[in-house]
């Protein structure tokens, strides 16, 4: 795959660089100039090897919203959202809805959660 992060520890410029076209692919989309050269030609080699346009925070964003389906889903089968720890359908589910107890608790007594993960207002309103 070609889903290289924007901070990349093994080549910290191949992170900054993919970020680069990232940002440049978002601008050339937008009809915006760009500054990195973003072209189709550009556009269409970085395709050819799978290149993800969407960076880690977007990835986890769209990870969460699926993880939220599922768990309506999972309510309308269920109805409930009690899903269990080791939930054996879905121990991935299962996982997550734990993790978002934890994250909430910890946003109750004021700790702040990691970049891009946990929970938020937005979150807690759904």
């Amino acid at each position: 795959h070609a889903a290289v992060p924007c901070v990349y520890a093994e080549n910290p410029k191949l992170g900054r660089w993919s970020n680069t076209q990232r940002a440049g692919y978002r601008n050339y989309k937008l009809g915006k100039q760009t500054c990195q050269g973003m072209c189709e030609e550009r556009i269409n080699k970085l395709g050819s090897i799978d290149f993800s346009w969407i960076g880690e925070h977007v990835a986890k964003k769209q990870a969460w919203g699926e993880k939220f389906e599922e768990l309506k889903l999972f309510k309308v089968n269920c109805g409930h959202v009690e899903v269990p720890q080791t939930y054996e359908d879905n121990p991935k589910l299962g996982r997550w809805v734990s993790n978002q107890r934890k994250w909430y608790r910890n946003y109750k007594l004021g700790k702040k959660p990691q970049k891009s993960i946990g929970i938020c207002e937005e979150r807690i309103n759904k």
